[in-house]
């Protein structure tokens, strides 16, 4: 197989990497026949490799997370064999991919959490890696999956600051560069220079594709977001993403970003894990009130489900005194953990629901945080009090156990002492580990 250059375009969804993804292919970087269709989300198209985009939903699976997780997961051991499955898919995707095109790429916010799996196998062949970040202010990041998903701002800043870390301690080589959505937008042609000649790449018969990008393509409109910094960096809670994207800011000044800058960044993310404590162990109180309102209303009607939901339980003519429902994992598909495992879902009561809690299979009793935002299921239960902040989530931490299939319990109690629970099955793969309880 001849030699061949590499692109993978890296970024917190709603940043930007379909249009920057777009742009490469532009000035030459092939994506591949299989791409994602496009959607009220993304109208102009994901400019996504399907098959990868499936192998990445499928890794997400087995290690027990997803893509919007606040676990953090980069110590997933990729060697295993229950990867070999996977590892097979995504070699005959390269192969495929590498023998058509000098130059071909990929993209996919997933792979953010994923380089490890990658980078293994993209190594096994002669191929040349190079990395595009698109970085976008966590900000706006946060009010686009509020309006697409109806996060809060807590989690999804969260959910921006962590994909930095993964691209920090991932990209393994100094052929980076960082490009900022803002200036793609506003300076389209200077950055697609600029990538140009990061990626040695003659666009000397591009010009008019080019010029169709720039002008027809890129779509102003379509950027709804576009806010002041000013109330993260008077928060304390947010310093460590302040610190993050103004030194990103900074790099995506630079020709290219050095292996050892990523790696000064990851070093100032060290405690980042502090950072999750603290989301996964305010108590009830503190969370209704650090939470966010949701900043737009949303659309859903009656019938329709939260985009990340299973699907509501059936609206009921008289309402249950206590509904639980969990969201992730299923309890019909059975999830493969490796060492930490994503809970959320939501839970009603009419007289307010008192704790939500986890039975794991070790004993342990773990408290989840209950006050998310969920309009979704405000929309489908208006009946119940505190609907639009039903949600609850957290990360559970399993590498104590053995290999093995295993269940929990989710486990919901209302003030007025009623409890429900959910059973989920699992399989924990991989070696037990002695830890800490701290």
């Amino acid at each position: 197989m001849a030699s061949t250059k590499v692109v993978i375009v890296l970024g917190m969804s709603r940043s930007g990497t379909s249009l920057l993804t777009r742009g490469i292919n532009v000035l030459g970087v092939e994506l591949g026949d299989h791409l994602l269709p496009s959607t009220t989300a993304n109208p102009k198209g994901h400019w996504e490799n399907a098959d990868i985009f499936d192998i990445n939903e499928h890794l997400l699976k087995m290690i027990g997370s997803s893509w919007h997780s606040l676990a953090l997961t980069g110590e997933i051991d990729f060697s295993s064999h229950c990867f070999d499955p996977v590892k097979g898919a995504a070699r005959a995707v390269i192969e495929n991919l590498a023998s058509r095109y000098p130059i071909w790429g990929f993209k996919d916010p997933r792979a953010c959490r994923l380089l490890p799996f990658w980078q293994e196998i993209l190594n096994e062949y002669a191929v040349d890696i190079h990395y595009i970040v698109c970085l976008r202010s966590p900000i706006d990041v946060a009010l686009s999956l509020n309006t697409r998903n109806h996060f809060g701002k807590r989690k999804s800043l969260l959910l921006w600051l962590v994909h930095i870390y993964w691209m920090a301690k991932f990209i393994d080589n100094d052929r980076s560069i960082i490009v900022q959505y803002e200036e793609l937008m506003n300076r389209a042609h200077a950055q697609l220079n600029r990538i140009a000649d990061f990626l040695n790449i003659d666009i000397s018969d591009k010009q008019k594709a080019i010029d169709e990008y720039c002008n027809s393509f890129l779509d102003t409109d379509l950027c709804h977001h576009s806010s002041s910094l000013n109330p993260l960096r008077s928060a304390p809670d947010f310093q460590q993403i302040i610190f993050c994207y103004d030194r990103l800011v900074s790099l995506a000044s630079k020709a290219f970003v050095t292996r050892k800058e990523w790696l000064e960044l990851y070093g100032h993310l060290n405690c980042i894990e502090l950072v999750w404590a603290f989301f996964h162990e305010v108590p009830e109180g503190e969370i209704r009130r650090l939470k966010t309102t949701a900043l737009s209303r949303c659309s859903l009607s009656i019938g329709q489900t939260h985009p990340l939901s299973n699907g509501p339980d059936r609206v009921q003519n008289a309402p249950e005194s206590l509904v639980l429902f969990v969201d992730y994992p299923e309890r019909t598909h059975p999830v493969s953990v490796f060492r930490k495992l994503a809970v959320s879902g939501w839970a009603l009561s009419l007289s307010g629901i008192a704790q939500v809690q986890v039975l794991q299979p070790d004993g342990r009793l773990v408290h989840l945080d209950y006050g998310l935002p969920r309009k979704d299921v405000q929309e489908l239960h208006p009946a119940y009090p505190y609907a639009d902040s039903s949600g609850f989530s957290g990360c559970l931490n399993l590498s104590r156990l053995g290999p093995g299939r295993y269940e929990l319990f989710v486990r919901v109690t209302s003030r007025s002492g009623e409890v429900k629970e959910s059973r989920i099955p699992f399989l924990k793969i991989g070696p037990s580990a002695a830890v800490s309880d701290a």
